[in-house]
């Protein structure tokens, strides 16, 4: 009879340790994770509209959808940065010119999401040529968004797109911030 007390008490004790354990070591991550998404809501968000950089929408929201980030962390090393851009861009435009005689298209740029300004982009990133004024309304809008919500250094933001209806005109998301930027908005 004592023996099978000692046994219940033995599993009790096991299943009281076992619940202890997991709850010490896996709640907090738990609850991390929903802290996160909380977090991520909360984000600064710069929004590319699709009527004013038709180009960027569609290479973002492609980019998005095949698996790459929104959510972004910001990285000002100006090194780091170029050698993410060169990891990208730069090889885009290395085998463009291998195939098409040497040169690049006329009154293109290459674009690359996530951008060479955040830890995330360099060799992984999408590349697409988009217009060079497209592409140069992108990149002040960006930087604009950076500094107006002053994001630094390793600085968390997301990144969304947003489609107007054709029907009504009315932007697929959200209604837009007062704070326009030349490639579309920011909140």
């Amino acid at each position: 009879m004592n023996l099978k007390l000692s046994k219940r008490w033995l599993l009790a004790l096991f299943v009281f340790f076992s619940l202890g354990f997991a709850l010490t070591f896996f709640l907090p991550s738990l609850l991390q994770t929903k802290q996160n998404a909380l977090k991520a809501q909360s984000l600064p968000t710069i929004v590319f509209e699709q009527s004013k950089c038709p180009n960027i929408y569609k290479h973002i929201r492609a980019s998005i959808r095949s698996g790459r980030p929104s959510v972004l962390q910001r990285d000002t090393n100006k090194t780091a940065i170029r050698n993410r851009r060169n990891a990208s861009c730069g090889r885009f435009n290395r085998r463009y010119k291998r195939t098409h005689g040497g040169r690049l298209p006329a009154g293109k740029n290459c674009d690359e999401y996530p951008f060479a300004s955040t830890s995330q982009g360099g060799a992984s990133a999408t590349t697409m040529y988009v217009p060079t004024g497209e592409n140069s309304r992108q990149g002040t809008s960006l930087n604009t968004f950076y500094r107006r919500n002053r994001i630094g250094n390793n600085d968390r933001f997301k990144v969304a797109v947003a489609a107007r209806n054709s029907q009504t005109g009315v932007l697929n998301q959200a209604a837009p911030s007062p704070n326009q930027l030349r490639c579309g908005y920011y909140r």
